[in-house]
């Protein structure tokens, strides 16, 4: 899909949303405002990016009440913490739509979350747009309730053609973390470089949260490998790159398609960041063409808000 058939797309996907917040207001008593709830884990162990797209909601939602809301009313953003527990998150949607009566979702980071808060969206029959959601299976289910604004392949033809073009490898190793939209990266990622004759040896899942790399760095010692792919998050892609030093592992090449476009990844690491490569949806600077000034204007209003640049996942938000 080109720049252009993804700007139609985000176009009719907003005129979809907008349609049914105030189809939902139709239905709804009468209120001065209209209600929208967010759902995100606030704690636990995705609580970091959680938090940062909680941001770019907030955002969000300050500048449309700037601008005269939606038709007049302003929006009142109901927010929820799903603990980074897909059970808490289904539990919430229920209480958002039956006690708060909002007339939409948003939020949720990570497939895990947002396939249980998309299907009880459906029960609910309220719209849900997902902040941070890649697994292509949710969108085959036909759910007329559920929306979100990233794909897979935005993160996987990228990577495919950095490694056919720029890398050239040999022999590639893949790291993936347990959730289903990392999964599915792996296995599309792993068929695609078998039909390049790109030798995969070492494929492993490991738990989101991991607190030890040192197993699974033994054994791709096994495997003298020109390149590692790693689909964990910020905190994973952290522990295994120190752990990779501690350990002496002779690193040619490193890529974390998500989770290491970030200024707190650069800063920690240090020296260590450099020659380590990632993808990104946006971030200060880069942006589509065409959306130059509204970048701008996000990052200036977003400083000003928060005292800090925004990250990728702000931007989602």
């Amino acid at each position: 899909m080109n720049r252009k058939s993804n700007l139609r797309l985000g176009l009719l996907v907003c005129i979809l949303i907008i349609s049914f917040v105030l189809a939902g207001c139709s239905r709804k008593p009468s209120h001065e405002f209209i209600r929208i709830g967010e759902i995100d884990p606030l704690t636990g162990k995705l609580a970091r990016h959680g938090l940062e797209i909680h941001e770019g909601i907030l955002l969000a939602i300050e500048e449309t009440n700037l601008k005269g809301g939606i038709k007049g009313k302003n929006v009142e953003l109901v927010t929820r913490d799903d603990q980074s527990l897909p059970e808490v998150a289904y539990g919430l949607v229920q209480e958002l739509v039956q006690k708060e009566k909002v007339v939409a979702i948003t939020g949720g980071y990570v497939d895990t979350l947002v396939a249980v808060i998309s299907e009880a969206a459906r029960k609910s029959e309220v719209p849900y747009v997902a902040a941070a959601s890649l697994q292509e299976e949710l969108t085959k289910t036909k759910n007329p309730y559920f929306f979100r604004i990233s794909k897979l392949s935005g993160f996987l033809k990228p990577v495919e053609r950095f490694l056919v073009e720029v890398i050239k490898p040999r022999k590639v190793g893949i790291l993936y973390a347990s959730t289903p939209g990392s999964t599915e990266f792996a296995t599309k990622l792993v068929e695609f470089l078998k039909i390049k004759n790109i030798q995969v040896p070492f494929q492993e899942k490991f738990r989101t949260g991991i607190s030890d790399f040192t197993p699974l760095i033994i054994k791709m010692t096994r495997y003298d490998l020109d390149f590692i792919i790693s689909g964990g998050f910020l905190p994973d892609h952290l522990l295994l790159i120190r752990q990779l030093k501690q350990n002496n592992y002779p690193l040619k090449g490193y890529l974390g398609p998500w989770g290491i476009a970030y200024s707190s990844f650069i800063s920690q690491m240090k020296k260590d960041a450099e020659l380590l490569c990632s993808t990104c949806a946006w971030n200060p600077g880069i942006t589509l063409p065409g959306t130059e000034q509204v970048s701008r204007e996000f990052v200036e209003n977003f400083e000003k808000r928060f005292n800090k640049t925004p990250s990728t996942t702000n931007m989602h938000g």
